[in-house]
């Protein structure tokens, strides 16, 4: 880890300081230092990186919120990537999941529901599909 802090000091314009940044939020939030994974996502999100980099940045900052259920931080780091994407796009299922589950820890089941069923509704062969019908009926709902 300190190999990756001390290049991306170095050399923060290098052309994979993005992807440097985001492997070190990675092994940042495994030592559970989320602060410090948000603020090296955030560094990965850099102007004109590639939209997955970009993506996937956004929702391990959703992750890092989350894992200190801090849920309203969460909940608009997840609704920030997903405004980028359209509904087929990579990871946009996954968002969609991230911000139901979020919902549901809110303890807003209400919209947890209605977005756990637009999972559904927009990318209906998603790979998720079988988990989000088993947490709509877990919720005592219908798909």
């Amino acid at each position: 880890m300190r190999d990756l802090e001390a290049a991306l000091a170095r050399h923060p314009s290098a052309a994979l300081a993005p992807q440097a940044a985001y492997e070190l939020g990675n092994l940042r939030y495994a030592e559970r230092n989320y602060a410090g994974a948000r603020g090296a996502y955030e560094v990965a999100m850099a102007r004109g990186v590639p939209r997955t980099l970009r993506t996937l940045a956004r929702a391990g900052i959703g992750y890092a919120w989350e894992a200190e259920r801090t849920f309203p931080k969460a909940l608009e780091a997840f609704q920030a990537g997903l405004a980028e994407l359209r509904p087929g796009e990579f990871y946009y299922d996954e968002l969609l999941v991230d911000v139901a589950r979020i919902q549901e820890l809110s303890g807003n089941q209400a919209a947890a529901i209605e977005t756990y069923r637009r999972v559904l509704r927009d990318v209906p062969g998603s790979l998720r599909a079988d988990d989000v019908r088993s947490r709509l009926a877990s919720l005592g709902v219908r798909p």
